[in-house]
């Protein structure tokens, strides 16, 4: 589990830590990543839960536009 790993980080470092956190993910490692920037669940994440006040509003497996 990692949890909000970029947040103190600037935009060149966060690009850095999500590459890095990707590429551990494709060697077949499972990753939690928790984030308040969707951006970041956008770019490296395969499967997205959000939660809302508590509950688990919506899961499943991220879409590409």
């Amino acid at each position: 589990m990692i949890d909000e790993t970029t947040a103190s980080l600037d935009f060149g470092n966060q690009a850095l830590v999500l590459t890095e956190v990707a590429s551990l993910s494709g060697d077949g490692l499972t990753v939690m990543l928790s984030t308040h920037d969707p951006d970041h669940a956008l770019a490296i994440g395969t499967q997205v839960v959000l939660p809302h006040e508590g509950p688990v509003r919506a899961a499943g497996a991220r879409r590409r536009h």
